[in-house]
């Protein structure tokens, strides 16, 4: 009420001198001097930071010149409602100083003067904020007397979940943006993911990618406006991950979190493929006291990357690698036999009770998978038990021979 007074005793006061003075122009342009201060001319809001709200809120903007109230008389303070569509601008002229416009609908806005300020302050509300408000606000000032112009704007952004988030893994997949509930087969390696969150406003800068549980490094997101009738962005972070056998069960994962503060997330679990060599061992036979006894594996390595063997004896446990023996002089050597085929020899130097058993040649690849192939020493009779059976069966011959001859005596 008080501010449609001041706006009435203004216009009386507008009134009173346009009818005691003539139409001369050059008296109009003293008038509208009159109420126009020194100095250059200048606006600002009060406010300038963009404002980020839902749909339905109500929004404040307030903005100063710095001339007097009376300014508004024969100068113009427009607030336009500008949008951009297909590299077009389309305006809304929502009020001119203390008066809505076309476009500035009641039911949705409001304006007023603030009366008691110094300077002209005016007061601008939107009561209910709508998809279309989802804009930048222009604050243009034209002072007539010095042909002058002024604007000032700021942004409305309209806040918007994603409506979805998508994730590509590897060179050759399509995006997804459903959790996988089957695993990825995978070869060990490096390999690319993509992660992509569509639909929000402003555009989602929060992505990020999960590997094992942990965050990895992504790109910058690149930003794209997308071919709506709402204002929504398409948002795209890279990263790579490396996958060795052990990760097998692990996750890969997508987390986008817009400004508004939803949160997607999608994952794929992930199988590491095994690739096993070809391994032919072949048993040994010896018998105890034997030395420089050979078990021998051979092994065909063509796609394999091997770092390393090693015989592990049965019934104590203990490992021997390639290169090295034990205590007992028992060592392990490789041999190539050419065509990617090496052979791995465990020579027993003195062979005892304890080597009787099952040995395991454990073939370890770059990517972390282990292969054990098993091979038994036999054991057999040696030279000495030979001859002791042959000295028994002869003695029980000669007993039998001294027995018969005695009964005969005594017939």
């Amino acid at each position: 009420m008080a501010n449609t007074y001041f706006i009435l005793v203004v216009l009386a006061i507008f009134l009173v001198h346009t009818n005691s003075q003539d139409s001369d122009p050059l008296r109009e342009e003293a008038f509208a001097h009159a109420y126009a201060a020194d100095g250059d001319l200048e606006v600002s809001f009060k406010d300038p930071s963009d404002r980020y709200v839902e749909l339905g809120a109500e929004v404040n903007l307030e903005y100063v010149i710095n001339r007097s109230p009376l300014f508004g008389l024969k100068n113009h303070v427009y607030l336009w409602r500008n949008t951009m569509k297909d590299g077009k601008l389309t305006q809304g002229l929502l009020s001119d100083t203390g008066k809505l416009s076309d476009a500035g609908i009641p039911e949705f806005y409001n304006v007023e003067i603030d009366t008691d300020a110094p300077e002209l302050t005016i007061r601008f509300k939107i009561k209910k904020v709508r998809d279309i408000d989802d804009a930048t606000i222009q604050c243009q000032v034209v002072e007539k007397s010095s042909n002058l112009e002024k604007n000032i704007s700021l942004n409305i952004i309209v806040l918007r979940d994603n409506d979805k988030l998508q994730m590509k893994f590897g060179k050759e997949s399509e995006f997804f943006s459903e959790s996988m509930t089957s695993k990825f087969e995978v070869d060990a390696g490096k390999y690319p993911v993509e992660c992509q969150a569509e639909g929000s406003n402003p555009a989602t800068d929060k992505i990020h990618v999960f590997w094992k549980g942990e965050e990895v490094q992504a790109s910058a997101p690149t930003i794209e406006k997308m071919d709506t009738p709402l204002q929504k962005y398409r948002s795209t972070v890279k990263a790579e991950i490396d996958i060795v056998l052990a990760d097998s069960g692990q996750n890969v994962e997508c987390v986008a979190t817009s400004k508004s503060g939803n949160k997607l997330t999608i994952k794929a679990p992930i199988k590491v493929n095994v690739y096993v060599p070809e391994v032919k061992c072949v048993n040994g036979d010896a018998h105890k006291g034997k030395r420089y006894s050979v078990l021998s594996c051979f092994v065909n390595e063509t796609g394999h990357d091997i770092e390393s063997y090693a015989f592990e004896f049965g019934k104590t446990g203990h490992i021997v690698k390639v290169g090295d023996q034990n205590a007992e002089y028992d060592e392990v050597t490789k041999e190539d036999l050419g065509n990617n085929e090496v052979r791995i020899d465990l020579t027993l130097y003195q062979v005892k009770d304890t080597h009787f058993s099952d040995y395991y040649l454990i073939i370890e690849q770059k990517n972390g998978h282990v292969t054990k192939k098993m091979i038994t020493l036999n054991e057999v009779e040696g030279p000495n038990d030979k001859d002791s059976s042959s000295m028994n069966v002869a003695s029980l011959v000669t007993l039998a021979v001294c027995a018969l001859c005695a009964m005969w005596k005594t017939l």
